[in-house]
């Protein structure tokens, strides 16, 4: 193998059990699987953890199908605005959309009648976050009517949380937003999930009766916010991924030497150079030029020279041993001689969940 990425299912599994530990007694679990399960795998990661949570959450038609080839009963949540021509097949192999119009509603209800179906639906509030869902302003008479049609029934009410991690102020006046959105529609809310919280807003998990349900995603896969590794780490949330590659050459050259596309590192003494087996077209980051880092038998080696397509020059003068073939650490390790996905992304210019979704398919995933 040229690249590939090590998921261990077991810290998967153990981090759901630690985060359900920290919530209300009662909570239900919605695991965020979408964009491939963050890049490390939706098929092995559902199979690994069903038994653990309520129901699984992707971003679209094509991920829910992926998901149910491989989990026959998993109940499975889309949450993104389903297009018209996606609607059929939502009914038909009754999966549970998020809805955002009214409009989207009649269709659901009038392809579950064409069906003689009952369509499971989550309405979407938007509450300040300026994308999908319901304005939270505007009238609900016409929602409720739809919603009382026998051929629709609501399984859970939603919002989304923008500036969780960066603004409490505007987090509070989303959850204010909620609740009186939630109060002015006055539906009985027994046996409904409903839900406002996502992976950096669970730590500020609020009991206070209105909430019974919980987004997980990049918390489970041990990715903590840009500010949170260490919290996270503390509370026993473990990253669940390794990314590796190997050193495809060793060679020596001169000073006064030009490294890579457009000459942007030159070396300025006798160096030790070593060619890496991936690119960015694996998904090391471009701005990982002349900034990144890897480790190599416990040495940090830095980037040189512009990260190319399939090939990937570091420095290697500080780390005699390296010889090729030898295993190289981009992302992951111990906390004392490792790369946390913070450093990775920041070098590499990129927020967190990017840069594991950036992880293309010819990286190989490997599953402990």
């Amino acid at each position: 193998m040229r690249c590939w990425i090590e998921i261990d299912l077991d810290v998967f599994r153990a981090n759901i059990i630690n985060i359900k530990k920290s919530l209300p007694i009662g909570t239900k679990y919605l695991s965020v699987v979408k964009a491939n399960a963050y890049g490390c795998g939706a098929p092995e990661l559902v199979k690994k953890s069903w038994d653990l949570v309520d129901a699984f959450a992707v971003a679209n038609l094509t991920e829910a199908m992926e998901i149910k080839n491989h989990s026959k009963e998993a109940k499975i949540i889309i949450l993104s605005t389903p297009l018209p021509d996606e609607i059929e097949a939502i009914v038909h192999s009754e999966f549970i959309p998020f809805v955002s119009t009214d409009e989207e509603l009649e269709r659901i209800i009038l392809m579950a009648k064409a069906m003689d179906k009952i369509a499971e639906v989550h309405l979407k509030i938007d509450t300040g976050m300026g994308r999908i869902g319901f304005w939270h302003e505007n009238n609900v008479d016409r929602l409720r009517r739809l919603c009382s049609d026998g051929h629709v029934k609501i399984g859970g009410i939603a919002t989304h949380l923008s500036h969780v991690d960066k603004d409490e102020n505007y987090t509070s006046f989303q959850r204010k937003n909620f609740r009186a959105w939630l109060k002015n529609f006055s539906w009985p809310m027994k046996n409904l999930m409903i839900h406002e919280s996502s992976s950096f807003a669970v730590k500020n998990c609020i009991s206070d009766g209105v909430c019974n349900g919980v987004r997980v995603g990049a918390m489970q896969y041990g990715i903590a916010s840009e500010v949170h590794d260490e919290e996270l780490l503390r509370s026993g949330i473990r990253p669940i991924f390794s990314l590796k590659s190997k050193v495809a050459l060793i060679k020596n050259v001169p000073a006064g030497v030009k490294i890579s596309y457009d000459g942007m590192y030159e070396t300025t003494e006798s160096a030790k150079i070593g060619v890496l087996s991936c690119g960015y077209a694996d998904g090391i980051p471009v701005d990982f030029t002349n900034t990144g880092r890897c480790i190599i038998n416990g040495h940090s080696c830095p980037v040189i020279g512009r990260v190319a397509m399939d090939q990937t020059m570091i420095k290697l003068n500080d780390c005699p041993s390296a010889k090729v073939g030898d295993e190289v650490l981009w992302l992951g390790g111990d906390a004392a001689n490792g790369i946390t996905i913070g450093e990775f992304s920041r070098a590499g210019r990129k927020i967190l969940r990017e840069s594991l979704c950036a992880l293309s398919s010819r990286v190989t995933r490997i599953y402990k």
